[in-house]
């Protein structure tokens, strides 16, 4: 008789504790959990595709790195000179990837104006990151999209336009 008391107690406790939980959690405690995956998910190299303000395409390649609540990003785009690397750092918040966007050159000359970005992000396969962008030399907003590669393939980077090296700004 004790046994069956014990476990009648202990099925009790369970059953309150599911239903607390179910009633107690916010509505949106399943979108969490899945935007918990979802940062995860944006770790990885990307192949990228935009147009800039004045509607000329651009293409690179993106690395994505996720520290702690920050993701680090890493744009690799071929010019006449040589690839030239700009860098974001962002974090998610409501599905989208907010960025910032910087460069510099080796004399600490910015080459990449004052830059922010917004990616919704599209769990759809191939797993995409569609962006606007703005400068703060252009008035224009731009988009930008990142199409994730496939684990272990190696990108390539589109040949070089013949067009002159990013002005720069600053001293």
């Amino acid at each position: 008789m004790r046994h069956i008391r014990l476990v009648w107690q202990a099925t009790r406790g369970l059953l309150l504790g599911v239903l607390l939980i179910t009633v107690l959690l916010p509505p949106n405690f399943l979108r969490a959990a899945d935007r918990i995956e979802l940062k995860s998910d944006l770790v990885g190299t990307y192949r990228c595709e935009g147009l800039n303000g004045n509607g000329q395409p651009y293409g690179g390649i993106v690395e994505i790195q996720k520290r702690d609540r920050l993701f680090h990003l890493r744009w690799t785009f071929m010019t006449p000179d040589g690839p030239l690397h700009v860098y974001g750092l962002g974090l998610v918040n409501n599905g989208r990837l907010a960025v910032t966007v910087f460069a510099f050159d080796q004399q600490g000359r910015v080459t990449v104006p004052p830059t922010v970005a917004v990616y919704a992000i599209e769990k759809a396969k191939p797993f995409t990151l569609k962006a606007e962008w703005a400068s703060i030399d252009g008035p224009s907003v731009n988009s930008e999209t990142l199409t994730k590669l496939p684990q272990g393939e190696h990108p390539t980077l589109p040949a070089p336009k013949k067009t002159p090296a990013p002005q720069t700004y600053g001293a």
